[in-house]
């Protein structure tokens, strides 16, 4: 049963619920938040109150819910408009419609948030289709970006990667197409199902991420339509071992199909011992028949230098590369753009 000891809880939600994630991901290593059953969670949301006593500014922000200043709304979710309060400074949303278990998680005693899950829905709602994505890479991949990068005041930054934190994924894929039917019709647009439908488990990095959602996405998205499986372990045979010195690879992207593997270098790929492990990997991989194609910082800023990659891979399964959309070019750079703004870097 869920811990409501007052009158009154807090249910955190959207952008709020993104960046309690983040903060949690990034300070454990992982979610330590506990999924409530459907009724705990409708329980918990029948109680969520915008009153002035039910939020306790300094639990918010011990959990990364808000930064502690006026500059950020915090943004919660009421079950009915009768529970909606003026109050400055906090961004209110109505849910009344029944929500599958796992949608609402106990943070502390009486604070709340949206699941991953459920999160991402709600967010997908108002953003465009590369945010939603690179949000739900980020959620089913194994890094996690500050809370400071939800902050609407945080500037675009000229990097060559974001700042980030090793975590456990919090989601897989198989699981947000469960969530979603759980969830039934009408509770998501195409935004929310498409950014899931196309999401890959595994991404270690966000540029990691950019470069799969680049290749895998379909010609109609901006993408390069590549079918891949991030982080695939691949088990040397005894010839690849003597050649390599190593047991198996992880390819950053494997593509089944073309027996290749993508990866993504960046600036320490060039230091000693790494463009060493590089070099004995790819002996590795090419032992196995599987060639290694590399991205650089500088191409990843490039749609037209992804494309001629992309076409060396159509080559390599035997297809020839055609892109028959309409303004492929425009399509390409607005989803390289977007997912490039979506982790905190300029666009190209």
């Amino acid at each position: 049963m869920t811990n409501l000891q007052n009158a009154s809880a807090i249910v955190v939600s959207h952008n709020s619920s993104l960046r309690a994630i983040r903060f949690a991901r990034c300070r454990y290593g992982y979610l330590p938040w506990r999924a409530l059953s459907s009724f705990d969670g409708m329980s918990a949301l029948a109680h969520s109150s915008a009153n002035e006593g039910a939020i306790d500014e300094a639990e918010l922000v011990r959990h990364g819910c808000w930064n502690g200043t006026d500059r950020q709304s915090l943004e919660v979710l009421l079950p009915s408009k009768g529970a909606q309060r003026t109050r400055r400074g906090v961004c209110q949303h109505v849910c009344s419609r029944p929500l599958p278990q796992g949608s609402i998680c106990e943070v502390s005693r009486n604070l709340y948030c949206t699941s991953p899950a459920l999160t991402l829905l709600q967010l997908s709602a108002t953003q465009d289709l590369p945010t939603a994505l690179a949000i739900a890479f980020e959620l089913c991949g194994t890094f996690s970006l500050s809370e400071l990068a939800t902050d609407p005041i945080q500037a675009l930054q000229d990097l060559k990667s974001p700042t980030y934190h090793e975590a456990e994924a919090v989601l897989t894929r198989t699981r947000l197409i469960a969530f979603l039917s759980a969830m039934g019709r009408g509770a998501s647009g195409r935004v929310a199902r498409t950014a899931i439908r196309y999401a890959l488990d595994g991404a270690r990095s966000p540029m990691e991420a950019i470069m799969a959602a680049m290749l895998h996405m379909p010609h109609a998205y901006g993408g390069f339509n590549i079918a891949m499986q991030l982080n695939r372990k691949i088990d040397f045979s005894e010839a690849a071992q003597a050649v390599s010195g190593m047991p198996y690879a992880v390819c950053d992207a494997y593509v089944p199909e073309a027996h290749a593997s993508v990866e993504y270098n960046g600036d320490h790929h060039s230091e000693g011992k790494a463009r060493i492990h590089d070099e004995r990997r790819k002996l590795g991989l090419a032992a196995m028949g599987i060639e290694t194609f590399t991205i650089n910082f500088e191409q990843l800023r490039d749609v037209c230098a992804l494309e001629s990659v992309a076409q060396t891979i159509y080559r390599r399964m035997g297809k020839q590369y055609r892109n028959r959309t309409n303004a492929s070019r425009v399509k390409q750079v607005t989803l390289l753009n977007g997912l490039r703004r979506a982790f905190g870097l300029n666009p190209c």
